[in-house]
């Protein structure tokens, strides 16, 4: 599975409860907590549309958003999980090189070439934020488990 892995150190003073509380209160105005097990957590994307007011539903995160929180003895891991993204890039990669090789009759190694440097920049470029939104997300919750 690919992935992107990222952990805290638990503050052992504080109960799982206590950690469950901080998690939901963090994530409130963006996703919803779905809490698996006591200490497994996946998370849900809010959206919102105006019909007669405001409705909130909850759905499953987008291939772009997909992510799990566990709770272990002595620290937090948040993952998220590229394979959805990974599998359709594969396929996006082969349709466009397709179409380039028999569609725009460029020969079949650089049209694979093409390709092949396009998907390695998306692929650096889905990491790079992947690895900023975990970062910036278990800092602020570490700051808040440890006040």
């Amino acid at each position: 599975m690919i992935k992107i892995t990222k952990s805290i150190a638990k503050n052992e003073s504080l109960s799982e409860d206590k950690i469950i509380q901080i998690l939901n209160l963090y994530f409130t105005n963006k996703y919803k907590t779905d809490w698996i097990s006591k200490v497994k957590c996946r998370l849900k994307k809010i959206y919102s549309f105006e019909s007669n007011g405001w409705e909130t539903i909850q759905k499953k995160l987008t291939p772009i958003d997909s992510g799990i929180i566990t709770i272990n003895e002595n620290s937090i891991k948040f993952e998220l999980i590229l394979m959805k993204q990974f599998l359709i890039s594969v396929l996006g990669g082969i349709l466009l090189t397709l179409i380039l090789w028999k569609g725009y009759n460029i020969n079949f190694s650089i049209s694979v070439l093409i390709i092949t440097i396009i998907e390695i920049i998306i692929w650096a470029a889905i990491i790079r934020i992947g690895n900023e939104f975990l970062k910036k997300s278990l800092i602020k919750i570490e700051k808040t488990i440890n006040e």
